[in-house]
């Protein structure tokens, strides 16, 4: 787990929050910044993310019928989704799909991650009207 310290500053105080980000999982990917700059809405953009998830842990062909039934959509937004991703040149329109990731699918590094124990990361911390920390005993 991560720990990350951001202080966030107004015209009256400045207060620094602690927000705890839960570790990478094993079954996760990591994208590059460059998505950011592809020119597509997030629906899209989502559908790419979920097709590269598919590729690298769905253990099915990319094919129309498999990610239709795999993901849950209709035929009609698969295909809308699809003409958008290849205009924007991240998949070829071949059988099975081909996923284009250069540039935007990093690999994954574990190594500077900081793993707390367990009776630390089980407690859930809230925050209150007036911006406290309330951490559960």
């Amino acid at each position: 787990m991560a720990v990350f310290a951001v202080t966030v500053c107004s015209v009256f105080t400045t207060r620094r929050n602690i927000y705890h980000v839960p570790a990478m999982e094993k079954q996760c990917i990591t994208i590059s910044n460059n998505f950011v700059l592809v020119e597509l809405d997030a629906a899209t953009k989502g559908f790419f993310i979920q097709l590269l998830l598919l590729s690298q842990y769905g253990n099915i062909e990319l094919i129309k019928k498999n990610i239709i039934k795999a993901i849950g959509i209709d035929k009609k937004t698969y295909d809308k989704y699809i003409i958008e991703l290849a205009g924007a040149n991240l998949v070829s329109l071949t059988t099975p799909l081909t996923l284009y990731t250069e540039n935007i699918l990093l690999e994954n590094d574990f190594s500077k991650q900081k793993k707390l124990p367990m009776k630390k990361v089980n407690k859930i911390a809230e925050i209150d009207d007036n911006g406290n920390i309330i951490i559960p005993k």
